[in-house]
């Protein structure tokens, strides 16, 4: 957490103990310098020549710090050296007031503004650039923060979330009370805090993972939908992806199966051709068409699934009258079978 360093102020009346700085009172030439030492695990770049001023005041809960501040542009960085030579076992939570933060981690990069949320892992290298900025900061110490959560690992913008709301509106309350409050209260603060930050990044892990369950669904269709038909391999299918078949299996289970979702895909492709008036192949030419090779286990599949054999669909399919007008009904189901 940041180093409670020089300006530390201890209030009469046992209040919570913080420290004030303000770089206007100090040389132009000094002013950086100061404020870089209240930070030791991050480098510090300013954005501006010159004077560099920062205002702000820090309170120390024991297990959180909550810091307000108002500063000029500049770019925070933990890499990884940093991160490989400095235990920094706390997250920083950043609640911007005024102003936009850019931040960059591995692979990604947020541009964020008020009133955003953004969270930093500083187990994990990441670069802030910051316009002048106003935010209120929460740093939770990872121990204290896993007791709500469990065991967490985010870096970026948090999403918006009634969670997030309630933490927004419980930090603006608290920073309120901060000033006179009695470092009796640090405790019931720090653990308000920390449960209301936790119910956000709570909501953010189980979007993160729906995301990510998402786009590896879509994926995975995509690469069965590529596939000749009937020659669709799991372990292929696995490695191509770099999933487990447990990871497939999940993602397919409602299906009953990534080879049962892929015959259903299929049978259902034959089941279009076969009411297509146009489609003159044999019914056992499209059966192979579409990867069914063996006419018996066709013939089963058929009757299973459609509750007759292939040749009665296509006699229905060819007697049924064309002038019949289309029905919503029909409309919705043909949209989705075109989807499947």
């Amino acid at each position: 957490m940041p180093v409670i360093a020089e300006s530390q102020r201890v209030d009469r009346c046992a209040l919570i103990p913080r420290v004030s700085v303000d770089t206007s009172l100090m040389p132009p030439e000094e002013q950086f310098a100061r404020w870089a030492k209240f930070s030791t695990n991050a480098r510090l770049t300013p954005l501006v020549s010159g004077s560099f001023l920062a205002k702000g005041t820090l309170w120390n809960l024991g297990s959180a710090v909550v810091t307000t501040v108002r500063l000029d542009p500049l770019v925070t960085e933990r890499d990884q050296a940093l991160v490989n030579t400095t235990d920094a076992e706390f997250l920083q939570i950043i609640t911007l007031l005024e102003g936009r933060l850019k931040l960059e981690t591995p692979g990604a990069e947020q541009a964020c503004a008020a009133p955003d949320v953004v969270v930093r892992d500083y187990r994990y290298p990441s670069r802030a650039t910051t316009t002048r900025i106003h935010c209120t900061t929460v740093y939770l110490a990872r121990a204290f923060l896993e007791e709500a959560t469990g065991p967490i690992a985010f870096q970026g913008r948090l999403a918006s979330s009634p969670e997030l709301d309630i933490y927004r509106d419980t930090l603006r309350v608290i920073s309120r009370h901060l000033p006179m409050a009695s470092a009796a209260s640090a405790g019931f603060y720090a653990r308000t805090l920390r449960d209301m930050a936790a119910a956000a990044l709570l909501n953010q892990a189980e979007l993160t993972r729906n995301e990510e369950k998402g786009a590896l669904f879509g994926a995975a269709k995509r690469y069965i939908a590529a596939q000749p038909p009937g020659t669709l391999s799991i372990a292929a299918m696995t490695a191509s992806l770099g999933v487990s078949r447990s990871v497939l299996f999940r993602l397919f289970r409602h299906s009953g199966g990534v080879l049962a979702y892929d015959r259903m895909r299929r049978l259902r492709a034959l089941y279009r051709d076969l009411c297509n008036p146009a489609e003159r192949r044999s019914i056992g030419d499209l059966g192979t068409s579409h990867g069914f090779t063996d006419p018996a286990s066709l013939a089963r599949l058929s009757r299973a699934t459609f509750g007759c054999s292939l040749s009665e669909l296509r006699r229905r399919s060819r007697t049924a009258p064309m002038d019949r007008p289309a029905s919503p009904i029909a409309g919705v189901r043909d949209a989705i079978e075109q989807l499947a």
